[in-house]
């Protein structure tokens, strides 16, 4: 009897608790969207911005969490300048989230190119 019970209360944790996973590269995050923009400001060059903009949909059938989106910024000599991240809330299947990367500083006008890339948060 004791071990009926106990076997009831596993199922009913498994039913009705969430699910989520932990990110991985083998999540189903995926980013759908992306848009490099670059501020110059010619009289001082420290306050120039690179920014990109994008959206992350999670494809998968499980919520993901402890994700982040990764930019790289490479300048026209195709050197990487800066490295910053955006992290993710909890996303759930389906769900998409739009996310914003800044880099400023001297370099930040002389960006050409942005990699993108999904990574654990930990």
């Amino acid at each position: 009897m004791r071990t009926k019970r106990v076997l009831l209360i596993i199922v009913a944790l498994i039913v009705y608790l969430p699910v989520v996973t932990a990110c991985s590269p083998q999540s189903s995050l995926v980013i759908v969207q992306s848009n490099l923009s670059v501020n110059e400001f010619t009289a001082d060059k420290n306050q120039s911005t690179a920014i990109v903009s994008g959206v992350v949909t999670n494809q998968g059938i499980w919520p993901v969490q402890n994700c982040a989106v990764v930019a790289d910024f490479y300048n026209y000599e195709d050197r990487k300048v800066a490295t910053n991240t955006y992290i993710l809330q909890k996303l759930g299947p389906g769900q998409t989230q739009q996310f914003d990367i800044k880099f400023s500083g001297y370099e930040a006008w002389n960006v050409a190119r942005c990699n993108l890339s999904i990574a654990d948060n930990k």
